[in-house]
């Protein structure tokens, strides 16, 4: 039993009967359940018939926020190897966000291992967009996206591009009212997280997503000068758009205190942005979601309460 819900998987060389299959829920394992994608990811999955789900956790006092029928919240840590396998006991489908750091890869290569040992069938990952594969995050993701292909284990790989979210936090405006960006002219098709879980939750919860990579964005680009528009538009604050160097993002983040690899980083998406990697369109999320992608007009009109002045 695991948090009371019968374990998928039968006793050891005992096959589990087509009768037993129908009446054991589906447990699936979402990585980064309180972040900006996971936390969706449940919100897309919790109460389906025939869904359990295994959220994972740092902070307990985080579990109230996910907190509904049918999820389970486990401690989950990615430098805790040895859990692992216990924690996985019963899954059938995993959600999977590496962890964002330098030993990020080789943690996930283990958790990979660790899947595949624990009898996972699926797992669907988030990656990034084919036009990072030259910068570090780009081969920080390939790396891995690479072990889970070999690993013998279904898999689903998401790639999106940069997220609207951001612009509610290091993307947006400042307090003086100007979006401090080395970007030039460089269009971005903004893509929702909110779009990015949707896909996740079809790709868990349904069969015959196996084997496919799925690129992301949002329906439209814009550049930087519009992205400022619009959220001017929105909220009725005069919002422009400031050019500013690369040297001059860089000492930014430094006042920031970011850490120096955070910065290494940083700096080279923000090339990438500036160089057009985040200026694709595609149409998948329409394609399997049955609906358009959510756009910037209405992202900034929900959440103009967020960049107006107090």
């Amino acid at each position: 039993m695991a948090g009371g819900v019968p374990l998928r998987r039968g006793l050891p060389n005992r096959p589990i009967s087509v009768f037993e299959e129908t009446l054991m829920p589906q447990i699936i394992f979402v990585t980064g359940a309180t972040g900006t994608i996971g936390s969706q990811v449940i919100q897309e999955l919790a109460g389906k018939p025939g869904i359990h789900i295994r959220a994972t956790i740092r902070d307990f006092m985080k579990a109230a926020k996910i907190g509904r029928a049918g999820v389970e919240t486990v401690m989950f840590d990615f430098g805790r190897p040895d859990d692992y396998q216990a924690l996985l006991q019963g899954v059938d489908s995993v959600f999977l966000v590496p962890p964002f750091h330098p030993w990020g890869v080789e943690q996930a290569k283990v958790f990979i291992d660790s899947c595949k040992s624990a009898g996972v069938r699926h797992v669907v990952k988030v990656s990034v967009i084919d036009t990072c594969k030259d910068i570090t995050v780009g081969r920080w993701h390939n790396a891995i996206d690479d072990s889970l292909k070999k690993s013998g284990m279904a898999w689903t790989i998401l790639k999106p591009t940069s997220f609207l979210q951001n612009l509610l936090e290091n993307s947006g405006p400042r307090e003086d009212d100007y979006i401090h960006m080395p970007a030039g002219d460089a269009k971005t098709a903004f893509v929702d997280t909110r779009d990015i879980a949707a896909v996740a939750a079809l790709a868990l919860s349904q069969r015959g997503h196996e084997g496919k990579e799925y690129t992301l964005t949002g329906p439209e680009a814009f550049t930087y000068t519009e992205v400022a528009e619009i959220l001017s538009d929105a909220t009725g604050r005069m919002i422009r758009y400031l050019d500013i160097s690369h040297s001059e993002a860089c000492q930014e983040m430094m006042d920031d205190n970011l850490p120096e690899w955070v910065i290494d980083v940083m700096m080279e998406l923000r090339s990438w942005t500036a160089e057009g990697g985040a200026s694709a369109v595609v149409t998948t999320i329409q394609e399997l979601s049955g609906r358009p992608a959510r756009n910037l007009r209405d992202f900034a009109a929900e959440y103009a309460s967020h960049w107006k002045h107090d």
